[in-house]
């Protein structure tokens, strides 16, 4: 059980040991779906010129990350947005997150969450956590 004030601040890496990738390994696969994109499943509100607009700019650019692209277009941010998510579902994979994979620091918070080995602790603990990544591994896990 954590008993002191904790806050956990997760940024970039903090999911990479259950196979998310990282900022610069995002945006090629998202440049790589390019030629088999989301064309035909788009909303309505989004054109195709706008969808090949996005992945010229991104795929022609230096950018670190999906974040650093889509600050220097904040008029394409939410197509931006919705790219991204379709580009986060297709990470996820719940075994991956569970024996025989390593779950990592996952699995030790897990087990520093429980009080007397049930899941008490979840309810009295003094943990936060604020997180700045896309996924939602963490969540599913301790869920």
């Amino acid at each position: 059980m954590i008993t002191k004030p904790t806050v956990l601040v997760l940024g970039a890496g903090a999911s990479s040991h259950v196979r998310y990738p990282l900022g610069s390994q995002l945006v090629n696969d998202i440049c790589q779906n390019k030629g088999r994109s989301y064309k035909g499943e788009m909303p309505p509100h989004f054109s195709v010129e706008e969808l090949d607009y996005f992945y010229a700019r991104l795929s022609r650019g230096a950018y670190n990350s999906i974040d650093t692209f889509l600050g220097t277009e904040p008029v394409k941010s939410e197509l931006g947005k919705y790219i991204l998510a379709r580009q986060m579902k297709s990470y996820e994979n719940i075994d991956t997150l569970f024996r025989p994979n390593d779950s990592g620091w996952y699995h030790y918070l897990f087990n520093r969450l429980l009080g007397n080995n049930d899941v008490s602790g979840f309810e009295s603990s003094y943990l936060s956590i604020v997180t700045f990544n896309y996924d939602r591994s963490l969540e599913v896990y301790l869920h």
